[in-house]
């Protein structure tokens, strides 16, 4: 059996590219032969990624595909041609990742917001154009899977991101080494994630703007990227750093070093989440890894992501937040009860059956999964 993930760009870093990897390990495990084909490889390096082109010309003579095969598409939005992934022969399956709503694009340029919003009206008729050539949508949360579920007929399942997490939960937090900062000496906040409107990064500069009241030498670290095309929120959010005077106390940083990153997550106390939007939040777990206490807004997955760890707010209201996060700040059993509920949240996935689940799917019938699925 030979297994090909579909996806319109293979990134290194990002959280489907990730899933991509994670899964490439079960298929291995299981001894099964896996290809990623894809329209665009940033990653070079890696063994067995076909580029669509060269399939689409016959460039690749000694892979067979037939009707034994299984194709996994990873959908995050339109881009990756259907038509292609349609016409292989053999067995299909969507990973439905999240699809950002043009709603949050409507504050920028009207060029913009038009672009997102006919990417969005697309994708979501490329999903219901898809309901009756997939056998089953893997989605990474219960929110993707009733999304498929309200645009298409597609039966659905959850199974998270797929990654080694096997590593997120050896640390006792009554070990503190003498490299890091103890809780109290801690005081700046930090965001990993791409600078687009839904992670609403205005709000997280409003709470550190609180933040800063009761801390005046504390640091906004701003660890992302830029998405081409959306420059212009931010200049947003350059233009806010500036007016509301933050310009030497906020850092941005946009190609960093992984011990420089490890460095800032360290020496921070509190990871911020305030986006409105997320179909999944890998960097949420990655904070819980490196021992910050994550605060987030309890929107979309966020809550079902972070399994009850950390600090849920269920309204932005910033000077009550700044004070229970001061209170926990001073407060060392507080801080440590926090911290235990993000163990008890990564420890779920440390011990999530991944493969058990794949494989159940891959193996069963396609009637059966119908059955079981509907």
């Amino acid at each position: 059996m030979i297994i090909f993930q579909h996806i319109d760009e293979y990134h290194p870093f990002d959280g489907i590219g990730n899933d991509c990897r994670g899964l490439r390990k079960i298929f291995q495990n299981l001894s099964f032969s896996d290809y990623i084909m894809t329209q665009r490889n940033f990653c070079p390096e890696e063994e067995n990624v076909l580029l669509v082109k060269n399939v689409t010309q016959k460039e690749n003579k000694f892979i067979e595909i037939n009707q034994n095969c299984i194709h996994i598409l990873h959908y995050g939005g339109s881009g990756y041609p259907l038509d292609f992934f349609l016409s292989l022969p053999g067995r299909k399956f969507l990973r439905f990742h999240n699809i950002t709503p043009s709603e949050f694009y409507q504050g920028c340029n009207e060029s913009v917001y038009i672009s997102m919003d006919k990417f969005f009206s697309k994708s979501v008729l490329e999903l219901s154009s898809l309901s009756n050539e997939i056998e089953l949508a893997i989605c990474d949360s219960n929110t993707n899977a009733e999304f498929i579920k309200q645009h298409s007929s597609i039966p659905a399942t959850t199974i998270p991101i797929v990654k080694d997490y096997s590593d997120l939960s050896q640390w006792n937090s009554k070990i503190i080494s003498p490299e890091r900062k103890s809780s109290n000496e801690k005081e700046d906040l930090v965001f990993v994630g791409r600078i687009v409107p839904n992670k609403k990064i205005q709000d997280i500069i409003v709470l550190f703007f609180f933040w800063k009241k009761i801390h005046p030498t504390a640091k906004l670290h701003l660890i992302g990227g830029l998405v081409p095309g959306i420059e212009e929120y931010f200049n947003f959010i350059k233009s806010f750093i500036f007016d509301l005077d933050l310009v030497d106390s906020v850092n941005i940083y946009f190609k960093i070093e992984d011990t420089q990153k490890s460095k800032i997550l360290q020496d921070s106390l509190y990871y911020i989440s305030m986006s409105e939007h997320e179909g999944f939040g890998i960097p949420l777990l990655e904070a819980m890894q490196n021992h910050l206490v994550v605060v987030a807004y309890a929107s979309t997955a966020i809550p079902e992501t972070m399994k009850r760890g950390g600090i849920l707010f269920y309204e932005k209201n910033f000077p009550v937040m700044v004070e229970i996060l001061n209170k926990i700040k001073n407060e060392l059993n507080l801080y440590e009860s926090v911290l235990a509920t993000q163990e008890k949240a990564l420890q779920y996935y440390k011990n999530y059956p991944f493969q058990e689940k794949i494989q159940n799917i891959l193996l069963n019938h396609k009637s059966e999964i119908k059955k079981f699925y509907d």
